[in-house]
């Protein structure tokens, strides 16, 4: 089985995809280091390969500014763009996934 690459985008610059996007084999967007999300949907719109939408809190070293209520509610909205992958921490409570 080959190894699959994982591109980290921590922000809205797309440049480094268009210089990688051949030795990539998926994208993960650390949607809480990105300055604001107003361009997400042009910016999901760019890729051809598969998304992880990752909404890192402070428990886990993230740069998400509100609290872990407040990020699960973020997450849930961000499904409204389709990604295809969803990071989801160990210590959330699993009935969030229902």
């Amino acid at each position: 089985m080959k190894a699959k690459c994982c591109l980290v985008l921590s922000g809205d610059d797309l440049s480094v995809l268009d210089r990688s996007e051949k030795q990539i084999d998926l994208v993960e967007l650390r949607l809480d280091c990105f300055d604001d999300l107003k361009g997400l949907k042009e910016i999901v719109q760019h890729f051809t390969l598969p998304i992880i939408f990752t909404l890192r809190g402070r428990l886990d070293h993230g740069a998400f500014k509100g609290d872990e209520a407040a990020r699960l509610e973020s997450l849930l909205n961000l499904l409204s763009f389709n990604p295809d992958y969803v990071d989801i921490e160990h210590h959330v409570d699993p009935a969030f996934l229902d």
